[in-house]
């Protein structure tokens, strides 16, 4: 299954955040993976050093887990390693189906999640700690939250067990919630915040006994910080004092000092006159690596790297407040190494002194995971201006597309079309569908439907939509679609391309729409199509000219044959002068020459035009050879050439018998006129093959360069190039000869014998092939 990394971390936090708690929040974390991944359990289990046992941190199950069954039973255990401070996580998925491919980056982005939720524990483990050393002393401490400070509190943020019961969140625990007690409290706040001291109260505060007594209270006003909006503190002092008082002091004093020495979270006690250490428990001896010894005999300063030193004292003289949360800031160990940590303290007297409690909370991997993010946040910021710069230089409208549709970028030239274009513009926005939507394809838009009910924007083409929407659905991985444009008064063509972007799986991710601008092109097109028109046009026309001139040119030409013939024949009577009947041979050899030639132009125009239809019917093409041969007697004697006929197997077959006798008729004309005075033109009729039947006619003359062959069969095109000589005729014996073959099925070959290695024969070789029954 494919892992989409940005709805996963979308899921993961959403459910994080959603939980009640930073435990709630680590188990609701780990049951979104576990939905994600299809996983039947997810346990987190924290590595543990090598004198530790290894510590289960969350054990989900998920609805899969029902059916039982483990690895053995057909489940695969699949386990990523989390690089998460102090100490690394494992995430074992349980799959009930094969492992699951997961991504370096999603591992890393997983692993900066749940370093923010164990930070977060740690941090609720931390105020738990210090609330517990709160309620040890002998004061009380209330911290109220309120914004402004003197104005009504809007909720506790600790109330230490000197005061009464109170639920979280309530407005104030007792006795600050008698009747008359809030307008000397607000008195008190309103002098502190002014003065920036702690001003003392004292209010009448009801016992369970039924006595009533004074309950004092040193009022100090809290500055904002991090997610404190700011509020104020009252220190409840004891006002009874005596052997009890004294008694629960030096309980309270047992208490305070066993939370104190056992505390993880590294704690000590200055001067806050000379900041002189005056005590340390084991924690920071730890943490800072040296002896207790030597940090008694060390001022605060000394904690502090040099450079920082400037900027403590600056901190300190401006302190005024008996509880404040300051940081980050940076210590160092004994060793030279410094660290990042996140100061709590509170002002106490501490042995006839006025001393400040103070406890350090270890930030570092807190800063290092927010300098990562800060460095990738920066070259995220670097990547998307290279990404505008370089969408800005291409000169075609190009958009940017997520996987759901929603525009995620577009380049200048769009803003200028829109510009262009003005209210006709389609409504393309940041963030939103490309069709006009809010929501991505499920969105509520504002568009008119389409062909087939898609809903297209303002002036956005169907087509394209469809175009985009095939690619963004995976069903095409490229689509264009060609569209006009109104601008103002013209009208601009644009061709759309539409480019799948796809993921690592193969699976669409988004898609890029480029529009280029081809209204040039489209003139060009328009006008080649018109040319194109004219050309045909002018073709027909000719074909018509020459199908006409040719039928005007028949009647009279038959009559000069036909006269010439009776000349030549005296059949009315003997000529007187013997050369008058050899002018009326010439006559009637030239009218018949003309009349092939009239005849083949009106062929060629039928063919050009369509409209010329072979008659097909079962024929010998032997005897159509032969008769051609005979007919062509005439042409042979003229040019002293005689001819070798030859015919193997049977040559049956269906055919138009006229059009094949004037191909052959053509052909050996072609033959004698190129072949060698007194020479000889060789036809050779194949029929051995069952398929087909071959005429091949070959005559003994100079040949045509090779280059010159394929040209030969175009209309009026000559063996040496525009030169026309005395032999080379009209020029439509060949081109007729093909299109005969070609209008039977078959096919013309040219063949110049001395090229292709005639053993030092040459001449041109014409092959006819010819099926038998065409269209089989």
């Amino acid at each position: 299954m494919a892992i989409d990394p940005i709805a996963l971390n979308r899921m993961c936090l959403r459910a994080a955040a959603a939980a009640g708690g930073h435990a709630e929040a680590i188990r609701a974390w780990a049951g979104a993976i576990g939905d994600a991944f299809g996983a039947a359990r997810v346990v987190l289990w924290l590595s543990a050093p090598a004198s530790s046992a290894v510590q289960c941190l969350v054990d989900w199950s998920g609805p899969q887990a029902a059916g039982g069954g483990d690895s053995r039973g057909g489940r695969t255990e699949q386990v990523v390693r989390l690089a998460v401070r102090p100490r690394p996580v494992l995430l074992t998925l349980t799959m009930p189906g094969g492992i699951v491919p997961i991504d370096p980056d999603l591992v890393a982005d997983l692993a900066a999640q749940l370093q923010l939720i164990l930070n977060g524990m740690a941090a609720d483990e931390r105020a738990r700690l210090l609330a517990g050393a709160l309620d040890a002393v002998d004061d009380g401490v209330l911290i109220v939250e309120a914004r402004p400070v003197d104005g009504p509190p809007s909720g506790l943020t600790h109330a230490s067990r000197h005061f009464g019961h109170v639920a979280p969140f309530a407005a104030l625990p007792p006795p600050l919630d008698r009747p008359g007690v809030v307008g000397p409290l607000r008195a008190a706040i309103g002098r502190s915040l002014a003065s920036g001291q702690a001003e003392r109260v004292a209010v009448l505060d009801p016992r369970a006994d039924g006595d009533a007594g004074i309950a004092r209270l040193d009022i100090s006003c809290l500055a904002p910080s991090g997610l404190f909006a700011g509020g104020w503190m009252a220190v409840l002092r004891d006002p009874e004092g005596g052997r009890q008082g004294a008694e629960a002091a030096e309980a309270r004093e047992r208490m305070f000092r066993a939370l104190y020495d056992a505390n993880p979270v590294p704690m000590w006690i200055y001067d806050e006159h000379n900041l002189r250490l005056l005590s340390v428990n084991e924690a920071m001896v730890t943490k800072y690596g040296y002896d207790a010894h030597t940090l008694l005999g060390m001022s605060l300063l000394d904690l502090r790297p040099a450079e920082d030193v400037p900027a403590v004292m600056q901190v300190l003289s401006t302190r005024a407040r008996a509880h404040e949360v300051s940081g980050p800031w940076r210590h160092r160990a004994a060793n030279g190494d410094t660290f990042h940590v996140e100061i709590v303290t509170h002002r106490l007297e501490w042995e006839g002194r006025a001393a400040i409690l103070t406890a350090a909370f270890d930030i570092t991997e807190r800063e290092l995971a927010n300098r990562v993010l800060r460095m990738r946040q920066a070259d995220s910021d670097r990547l998307l201006r290279v990404q505008s710069a370089i969408l800005d230089s291409i000169p075609a409208v190009v958009w940017l597309l997520d996987a759901a549709g929603n525009v995620v970028a577009m380049n200048r030239a769009w803003h200028r079309l829109a510009a262009d274009l003005g209210d006709t513009a389609p409504e393309i926005r940041i963030g939103q569908d490309f069709r006009g939507r809010r929501d991505g394809f499920g969105g509520a838009g504002g568009g008119q439907p389409g062909p087939g009910g898609v809903e297209t924007a303002r002036s956005l083409p169907a087509g394209m939509v469809q175009a985009v929407l095939s690619v963004l659905s995976g069903q095409k991985s490229e689509a264009s679609h060609d569209f006009p444009v109104m601008v103002g008064t013209a009208t601009r063509w644009f061709q759309t391309t539409v480019t799948a972007v796809v993921d690592a799986q193969g699976l669409p991710g988004g898609a890029v729409v480029m529009s280029i601008d081809i209204s040039a092109m489209k003139r060009a097109q328009f006008d080649i199509l018109a040319a194109q028109n004219r050309a045909i046009a002018a073709s027909a026309a000719k074909s018509l000219f020459l199908a006409h001139m040719s039928h005007e040119l028949r009647t009279p030409l038959n009559a000069v044959i036909g006269f010439a013939d009776v000349i030549e024949g005296e059949m009315l009577g003997p000529v007187g002068v013997r050369t008058y009947k050899d002018y009326a041979g010439h006559v009637s050899v030239a009218g018949r020459h003309l009349l092939q030639v009239i005849d083949g132009l009106l062929d060629l125009a039928n063919i050009e035009t369509g409209s010329l239809i072979p008659d097909r019917q079962p024929v010998d093409l032997a005897q159509i050879v032969a008769e051609a041969a005979a007919a062509c007697g005439t042409a042979l004697r003229r040019h002293g050439a005689r001819l070798d006929l030859l015919t193997q197997g049977s040559a049956a077959m269906e055919a138009d018998p006229r059009l094949l006798s004037r191909m052959v008729q053509a052909l050996i004309d072609n033959a004698a006129r190129h072949g060698r005075e007194g020479g000889c033109v060789r036809v050779r009729v194949d029929g051995t093959d069952i398929r087909e039947v071959l005429i091949d006619i070959v005559d003994d003359g100079p040949g045509i360069a090779a280059e010159r062959l394929h040209g030969l069969t175009e209309p009026f095109a000559t063996p040496s190039g525009d030169v026309r000589t005395a032999t080379s005729g009209v020029g439509l014996g060949l081109p007729l000869a093909r299109h005969y073959a070609e209008l039977h099925g078959g096919r013309l070959e040219l063949v110049d014998r001395q090229a292709a290695g005639g053993g030092g024969e040459t001449g041109l070789a014409v092959r006819v092939v010819l099926p038998r029954h065409p269209g089989t």
